[in-house]
């Protein structure tokens, strides 16, 4: 026969508890976790597709450059410069030649400012030294 005594019998019980208390946490915070789970909406529905039709980029494309030449010329410093502006699915290219390093960075700042914008060019911008 086994003498149990009190204190092994309650050092084996808080390993019980313990153990169980982890499976039942872990089984509880994956239930949680599971739940907070979004379902995935296909792309083809929602505002987003309506956005990414080709009529409706080809027109934030025509808005984003006239709203950037607006700014060329209202500054200064930009009027007068020659530099063109195309817009391709709202990322800007820049070129042209234009009188100076500080105009070539101010056309870079002037188009990355546009909020519309999600990128800009200027390897066709060259600025005379």
């Amino acid at each position: 026969m086994v003498n149990v005594t009190k204190e092994s019998y309650m050092r084996h019980w808080r390993w019980f508890v313990r153990c169980l208390s982890g499976l039942v946490g872990s089984a509880l915070c994956a239930a949680v976790l599971a739940g907070c789970a979004k379902p995935v909406e296909p792309a083809s529905t929602g505002p987003e597709a309506a956005a990414s039709s080709p009529d409706v980029v080809a027109a934030n494309d025509g808005k984003l450059k006239v709203d950037i030449e607006a700014k060329f010329k209202s500054d200064p410093l930009l009027a007068k410069e020659p530099i063109k502006v195309e817009v391709k699915d709202g990322r800007v290219i820049l070129s042209g030649e234009v009188s100076s390093p500080e105009v070539k960075v101010k056309a870079e700042d002037t188009a990355r400012a546009m909020p519309d914008a999600f990128g800009v060019t200027v390897e066709g911008l060259v600025a005379k030294q």
